[in-house]
This record gives C-alpha cells, structure tokens and sequence, in this order.
C-alpha cells in the first residue's frame, strides 16, 4: 500500500509541503506558520539550528525557496492565509538565508514578491523550511 507523495499546500512531515526545493530538487517542507517573533538575520539563524533536533535540514530558506517554493504557492492547499501579504512594513517581508555584505540580507516582499536587500539587524518575519 504505496503512500501517495504528498501535493503542495498538504500537511507533511510535521508542516507544510511546499514542492521541491528550487535549491537541490529535494521535498522541502515549511513550518505551519511564521516564527512567534520577528527576528534579525542572526536570530532565524539561530532559530533554524533549535529546530534541527526535530527537522535536522531545518534552514532559513534561500532567496530561491522563498520565491520558488513559498511566495509562488503562497495561495495553495495549507499554506493558504498564513503568510502576511498586506504590503506592510515590516510584516510582509520575509526574511532569507543569504547574507549580501557585512550589513545586509536577502528579502522578500510578499505583498508583491520583489526581492532586495534589507539590513541584518532589523527584525522581519521569518518561515523556517525543512
């Protein structure tokens, strides 16, 4: 009795599967939701790693998963209403694992789906992946 491989937006693997990652072609899975704080750049870091011991590929998602495999599938299944899209400063710009410079990190905007760069220390939304 073969289990069904899941589809995106299912509940899987303890959250949400979200297709496969734009990265390495391997399933990739996010949280039920964004992470109780906005966090800096260093905090989701440090986030990520807690959560390793339940999901040891815990990460903050690339600036490709975030666009690929997050804000593309925003709408779908699960994942639906559990992003903030408002447009809003700072609740819609979700943070990425990429470090551009010293100062900086990739976001994006899930309002409009822009990415750019956003200083490390300001606290933003952040939606671990696995």
């Amino acid at each position: 009795n073969k289990k069904e491989a899941p589809q995106i937006g299912d509940l899987d693997d303890g959250g949400i599967y979200v297709g496969l990652s734009a990265e390495d072609d391997k399933p990739l899975h996010s949280a039920l939701k964004d992470l109780p704080d906005y966090k800096t750049y260093e905090e989701a870091l440090a986030a990520a790693e807690q959560l390793k011991s339940l999901h040891p590929t815990s990460h903050v998602p690339t600036p490709k998963e975030l666009d690929k495999n997050l804000f593309d599938n925003r709408n779908i299944g699960h994942l639906k209403n559990t992003f903030n899209t408002s447009g809003a400063t700072p609740g819609s710009v979700y943070r990425s694992s990429a470090s551009y410079g010293g100062y900086t990190a990739r976001v994006q905007w899930f309002g409009d789906g822009g990415q750019e760069n956003s200083y490390r220390t300001y606290r933003l939304p952040v939606r671990l992946v696995w």
